[in-house]
C-alpha cells in the first residue's frame, strides 16, 4: 500500500451500494418536491373554499371524518380488480401507482382512484377521456429497474 497516495481502496460490491444510495436519494428529493407540490395545491384549494364562504370548522369535521375512516381499515389490505382480459384479480403494484399486472396473462389492469363517496359500480372505462393516455410502465426499463 502506497501511503503517499490520495486514493482509497473500495471494496468489489461497494461501489454498488453507493449507487444504490445516490438512487435512494434521488427518489427521496422527488418525493420532498411531489410532496411540496401538493402542500402548495391544498394550500390553494384551502383557501379558495374559505373565500368562497365554507366554514374552516365544516372542512376541519371533514378532515377528522376522513382520517378516521382512513385509519378503521386493516393496512394490509390492497385494491384489486378483475384483469380485463381474463377475470382474474389483480392488485395495484406499489412500484408503478394505479396499475396492475395479470400475474395470469400478463394484461395491465389500470386502478383508477375512487372516492368513498362514489359508487364502485358506477366505473367506466369509457367515462374516463385519460383512459388510453397511461403508457405501460412496465415495458419502461426505466421504472422497472432494467
Amino acid at each position: 500500500m502506497n501511503h503517499g497516495s490520495n486514493q482509497v481502496f473500495i471494496p468489489v460490491g461497494l461501489d454498488r451500494h453507493k449507487e444504490d444510495i445516490v438512487d435512494a436519494n434521488i427518489r427521496i428529493d422527488s418525493l420532498i418536491s411531489t410532496v411540496a407540490k401538493h402542500e402548495i395545491i391544498i394550500q390553494a384549494m384551502y383557501e379558495l373554499m374559505v373565500e368562497k364562504g365554507i366554514d374552516t370548522s365544516l372542512i376541519n369535521a371533514k378532515i377528522v371524518e376522513s382520517t378516521e375512516k382512513y385509519f378503521s381499515k386493516p393496512p394490509y389490505v390492497l385494491d384489486s380488480r378483475p384483469c380485463e382480459k381474463c377475470g382474474k384479480p389483480v392488485k395495484e403494484s406499489g412500484k408503478t401507482p394505479l396499475m396492475g399486472r395479470c400475474l395470469y396473462c400478463g394484461a395491465l389492469t389500470k386502478f383508477y382512484p375512487t372516492f368513498e363517496t362514489e359508487n364502485k359500480d358506477t366505473e367506466d372505462k369509457n367515462a374516463n377521456p385519460y383512459a388510453d393516455a397511461f403508457l405501460d410502465p412496465f415495458d419502461d426499463p426505466t421504472l422497472n429497474g432494467n
